[in-house]
């Protein structure tokens, strides 16, 4: 495995979305904070945390931390541009590459969580040696685990974290990545 890329020197775009390092900023703190205290959100990843223990939790430098992406809204793409509504993040803390992401609600139904992940796939394909990526979502969670199928994840295995039925699931980065290509948003692209 060769060291990871200095982090995102240029940002990611997708059709609808501008994937980027989070940025010192009211903006991308207050994104965060929403993001951490929303019950529909945290739903399935140990609940809302308190806004104090948020604040906390976002008062250090934003955005350096290597596979931190801030997804943002681009030109032309439903909603205001510049808008961040969500974040998708890469980790090794179970030994293996895996993806995980959090959209803020009023964007859910849009297609933009599966976007953000193809296109942080294609980014692994292109920069890191990685063959394959997992995501951990619980079984409860029937939206994640549709939205990772239609990507090309399947079932590794089940356990039980956190009190409650995990799956871990696993695709090839390839195959995730040419979802992006084979399967565009049906949005309209950004106006340039």
């Amino acid at each position: 495995m060769t060291q990871p890329p200095p982090w995102l020197q240029e940002p990611v775009l997708s059709p609808r979305l501008v994937l980027r390092p989070g940025r010192d900023a009211e903006a991308d703190r207050a994104a965060a904070v929403e993001l951490l205290t929303d019950p529909k959100v945290r739903e399935f990843i140990g609940g809302p945390l308190s806004v104090e223990d948020a604040r906390e939790a976002v008062s250090g430098p934003a955005g350096q931390r290597w596979g931190s992406f801030v997804l943002e809204l681009r030109r032309g793409s439903d909603g205001v541009e510049g808008s961040v509504v969500g974040v998708c993040s890469l980790s090794r803390e179970r030994g293996e590459l895996e993806i995980g992401y959090m959209l803020l609600p009023r964007y859910w139904g849009r297609g933009l969580a599966g976007e953000a992940v193809a296109t942080v796939l294609a980014w692994v394909a292109e920069h890191l040696d990685d063959v394959q990526v997992i995501a951990v979502t619980q079984a409860a969670n029937t939206a994640s685990l549709r939205l990772l199928a239609r990507l090309g994840f399947v079932e590794r295995e089940r356990f039980v974290e956190f009190d409650a039925d995990q799956v871990l699931l696993m695709s090839p980065v390839v195959s995730a990545a040419l979802h992006l290509a084979a399967c565009p948003s049906r949005a309209p692209g950004p106006s340039q």
